[in-house]
This record gives C-alpha cells, sequence and structure tokens, in this order.
C-alpha cells in the first residue's frame, strides 16, 4: 500500500512542533465530520471513497476526469492560503501529484484520486480495526481537544 511520503505530510510536521490551536482542533474535527457519512464516530474506506469522489468533481476544474498540476495547486493554495512558501508549496505539488498518481500513470484520474486519499486516512487507524477514529484522527495530526 502506498504511504504518505514526507512532503506531502510536510504541512503536519511543520505543526507538530507547535500547541495545537482550537481552529486546528475544530478544522480537523469538521474534516471527521465531513467524511463520517453514517455519523458512527468512525471514518472507513467506503466513506473516503464517496467523499473523495464528490471532491474531485470540485477540483476537476475543466472537466476533463483528470486533475493537472494546475488543479492540485489551486487546491494546496485553497487549503493553505499563503502561509505556505511558494517554494516549499511547489515542492508539496510536486509531492502531491506523485502522491495522487496512485498506480503511477502520469495521470490524476479520479480512482488513483480516491485510492490516495484513502491510504493517507488509514495511516489513522493505529489500531488496525479497519476504521478511523476521531482521537485516531487528532492523534495523526497530533491535535487535542482540551
Amino acid at each position: 500500500m502506498k504511504r504518505p511520503t514526507a512532503l506531502l505530510l510536510l504541512p503536519i510536521a511543520l505543526c507538530a512542533s507547535l500547541p495545537a490551536t482550537a481552529q486546528q482542533v475544530l478544522d480537523i474535527d469538521q474534516i471527521f465530520k465531513e467524511h463520517d457519512a453514517n455519523r458512527d464516530g468512525f471514518i472507513t474506506a467506503a466513506e473516503v471513497r464517496a467523499f473523495m469522489t464528490s471532491h474531485f468533481k470540485t477540483l476537476d476544474l475543466d472537466g476533463n476526469g483528470l486533475l493537472d498540476v494546475r488543479e492540485i495547486n489551486a487546491d494546496i493554495v485553497r487549503s493553505t492560503g499563503a502561509e505556505i512558501p511558494a517554494e516549499i508549496r511547489q515542492r508539496v505539488l510536486a509531492e502531491s501529484f506523485r502522491y495522487y498518481d496512485f498506480n503511477g500513470d502520469g495521470r490524476v484520474d479520479v480512482e488513483s484520486y480516491v485510492q490516495a486519499h484513502i491510504a493517507m486516512m488509514m495511516t489513522a487507524d493505529f489500531n488496525k480495526d479497519g476504521k478511523v477514529s476521531l482521537e485516531e484522527k487528532r492523534a495523526l495530526h497530533q491535535v487535542r481537544a482540551e
């Protein structure tokens, strides 16, 4: 299984040494809530698949069924704003494209994008039960609720 690489996880690493803010806790909790479609307190691969398939369609600006570097960059900028210097954002962009190209064919189609996100989410499945709890998601991002 493909795992997130260091550059893709760079935003997490940059924040790891900082105490979590209330906003970071809310952001992780919101992401969790968006993915937990059946509201059972866990995120499964099927829930990630459904959410990310829908999300892919919003990122595919030209509607060709593929994400290009421009579309992935727009998502990175939207997600991180101007907080990440351009040089680092370019490295994250290149690594993100390679990671989203899950099957290595040089293209980011919906299935590659979804598989990459399932693999990324499942890195939080620390107890290996096939699902991710809110506590596991917070632990992955080194965020604790106060």
